[in-house]
């Protein structure tokens, strides 16, 4: 019941919410997560344990996604792992399943598909590092500006912003928008050779935290379907919520294990 009632205030949470708001990324472009950059030296013991516990803390988090984000459009399923460097430090291991769902017809004119590999829309660049999805489900704000059903983000056009007069715009199979019989943009979209180097947030919006790594395709090979949009990859009934309780027993025991340490040094100050 307990786990319901938190369900359902994430899920509450992420459907309405705020259009104003701005998705937050820290240390994209490094190769560590900032649960290794210290304000102050650590003592390596206590610092592996909170690493640790960081490290179970995401693994938890990945599989409560894949429960939350069940029936999600453009949602792909990941996990965390982990592993020691150099004996000093935990470094983190996101694996994502990439795989492609066909596409479900909606007959909704701002609703869109990109045929082919690794094709992915491009929203608002985020503190200058660029953001993608697969999720095609637009709208149009009071502004007239394309925007993300899902997060609420600004759509990137090839030469920038789009803005629509009306909620039916046509448009043809390499995303150019015709609205009241004008040209009014295209859809940018981005072709990779191989995901490698591209992380994702919440299993719905991806960013290069490698970029080096990123290969894009010279020739773009896609389609832009509209009135279609892509389901997610986590189908109901998938057996994830069975992986919820090991993660949440480790990161308890990690958190015994660093609190008893404490317990040990106020012992050892008390004697």
């Amino acid at each position: 019941m307990v786990r319901a009632v938190i369900i359902g205030l994430l899920y509450s949470a992420a459907v309405f919410a705020d259009p104003d708001a701005r998705i937050p990324i820290n240390y994209a472009q490094k190769d560590y997560m900032e649960w290794s950059e210290y304000d102050t030296p650590m003592q390596r013991d206590y610092r592996l344990l909170k690493e640790g516990m960081a490290v179970q803390f995401n693994k938890f988090k990945a599989y409560l996604n894949t429960v939350l984000y069940v029936r999600t459009p453009g949602y792909k399923r990941y996990k965390f792992d982990a592993y020691l460097h150099n004996d000093d430090t935990i470094v983190p291991v996101q694996y994502i399943d990439w795989t492609r769902v066909p596409p479900t017809l909606s007959n909704r004119s701002l609703d869109f598909y990109a045929t082919g590999g690794m094709n992915l829309f491009c929203l608002e660049p985020q503190k200058d590092i660029p953001l993608y999805t697969f999720d095609g489900r637009f709208y149009k704000d009071t502004d007239g500006l394309l925007r993300s059903m899902a997060n609420h983000l600004p759509i990137m056009g090839v030469d920038g912003y789009i803005y629509l007069e009306t909620n039916t715009p046509f448009v043809d199979a390499k995303g150019q928008i015709f609205d009241n019989d004008e040209r009014v943009g295209q859809l940018k979209i981005v072709s990779l050779e191989s995901p490698d180097g591209m992380w994702t947030l919440d299993g719905t919006v991806f960013y290069a935290r490698e970029p080096h790594r990123l290969v894009f395709t010279d020739s773009p090979d896609y389609t832009i379907l509209q009135g279609y949009y892509e389901e997610g990859n986590e189908p109901p009934g998938n057996k994830s919520t069975t992986l919820i309780v090991p993660f949440t027993e480790g990161m308890a025991k990690s958190a015994k294990t660093y609190m008893d340490t404490y317990d040990l040094m106020f012992k050892a100050v008390s004697d």
